[in-house]
């Protein structure tokens, strides 16, 4: 990503960001369920670029499948090798320890940390790291741990009520990968 200012045009803003070929791994999902393996190979990388933003003091706020875009990477011959995982929109991202931006109600319900769902003030990059681990869940299950007939409902089943087991949802998960 770039961004500054065009001289030329009287010093109007701009953002340069690259170009991505592929789809997000909500649309891919959906097309072609993936299997426990390739979910957790994504996530894994997605985590890395999370630690990433965390380290340099950003709360992304907003991680879910449709927020990770798998890039089509070509071989030498521009053949089709493989997908690698970027994560993108950081549009409600905030500063980590800014005392603003918590307060607001930013992301996605179903993949909401329970604090952020209860409006907690004392919130921070765990957050994300709870998106992720939603993200996951549905890779996995097929759903989000959460969900309910409204954005209002999927909140207050956040709040208040655990997430289901994996192996509720699907009996071939190891008792190891459920407890993570």
């Amino acid at each position: 990503v770039a961004w500054g200012t065009l001289p030329d045009a009287g010093g109007v803003p701009f953002v340069a960001m690259e170009w991505l070929d592929g789809e997000d791994l909500a649309t891919r999902q959906r097309r072609d369920p993936l299997t426990t393996a390739e979910a957790i190979e994504i996530v894994t990388r997605v985590g890395r670029a999370l630690q990433a933003a965390h380290e340099a003091g950003v709360v992304h706020r907003d991680i879910k499948p449709s927020n990770v875009f798998l890039c089509r990477c070509a071989d030498a011959d521009g053949g089709f090798l493989h997908a690698e995982p970027k994560l993108v929109d950081f549009g409600v991202a905030i500063s980590h320890g800014s005392p603003s931006g918590w307060g607001d109600i930013a992301g996605t319900p179903a993949y909401m940390a329970p604090e952020q769902a209860r409006g907690d003030a004392d919130l921070d990059v765990r957050c994300d790291i709870y998106s992720l681990g939603a993200m996951l869940f549905e890779l996995v299950c097929g759903r989000p741990p959460h969900i309910g007939p409204t954005p209002i409902a999927t909140l207050a089943r956040l709040a208040t009520t655990p997430a289901p087991h994996m192996r509720e949802l699907r009996q071939d998960v190891s008792n190891e990968f459920d407890d993570l």
